[in-house]
């Protein structure tokens, strides 16, 4: 399971989820070397560093969209397949 590309997305719970991955920390450790190398975004680095040492909550409010309101979304509803009638003999 590839995780570098789990570190772009920031947003949601989706995130936090992240952080209880058994191989987080050796992912992290990573990330931080490729920010160092420049091959990642500073600003990325230092956002997972700093949600590190927030307390549940506070992790909560960061990763939260700012409305705290999603509106459902619209799902389609599946059409029942008509069955063909039953051959006579």
């Amino acid at each position: 399971v590839a995780l570098q590309p789990r570190f772009e997305r920031r947003e949601g719970r989706r995130a936090l989820r992240l952080l209880d991955h058994p191989r987080f920390r050796a992912a992290y450790d990573f990330l931080l070397l490729r920010v160092a190398s420049g091959d990642a975004d500073p600003a990325l680095g230092e956002w997972w560093t700093e949600i590190q040492t927030l307390s549940p909550e506070e992790r909560l409010a960061k990763v939260e969209p700012a409305s705290g309101v999603r509106e459902p979304s619209a799902r389609r509803r599946r059409r029942r397949r008509k069955r063909p009638p039953a051959a006579s003999l």
